[in-house]
């Protein structure tokens, strides 16, 4: 999932919204963590959330970036999603791939395994190992068009 080549936001388009996203990820407090952009087809949400995460790899706060597309027969497996963002963020960040290789070493049929189990075992149970992360500042995953996955 190349993201180069992608649509962006014109420069000077949708500033309010990319400064209020920027702010909620940077001065954000409390437990909400998560931030779901929706609108109707066509509304420019896949050049806001390119736009971000572009903006967020310049800061390099971009753990991940994953799009979809129905057409796109590899960007359209519900049973990548897990797996491609593992990758992504072990890429990201050595210590994730550290924490990720060994749940891999241990597990060797896990990509045949369910999706819940690869999402603790790839994700959860290796970034929560990592306590030191936290301070460190967000990680921003950014999913567009998960509905056509």
């Amino acid at each position: 999932m190349n993201q180069y080549g992608r649509s962006v936001c014109l420069p000077g388009t949708r500033v309010n919204v990319l400064n209020l996203v920027t702010d909620w990820l940077i001065n954000g407090t409390g437990n909400q963590n998560i931030l779901w952009l929706q609108g109707v087809a066509g509304s420019g949400k896949s050049c806001l959330s390119t736009t971000l995460a572009n903006l967020f790899e310049e800061t390099n706060r971009l753990g991940a970036f994953l799009f979809f597309n129905r057409n796109v027969a590899e960007q359209s497996d519900p049973g990548l999603v897990i797996r491609t963002l593992a990758f992504k963020l072990a890429i990201f960040d050595q210590r994730i791939g550290n924490a990720i290789s060994a749940v891999v070493e241990n597990h060797s049929a896990i990509v045949d395994s369910d999706i819940y189990f690869q999402f603790n075992k790839l994700l959860v149970e290796p970034i929560s190992s990592l306590g030191s992360l936290q301070s460190e500042g967000p990680i921003v995953i950014v999913l567009d068009a998960l509905d056509e996955c």
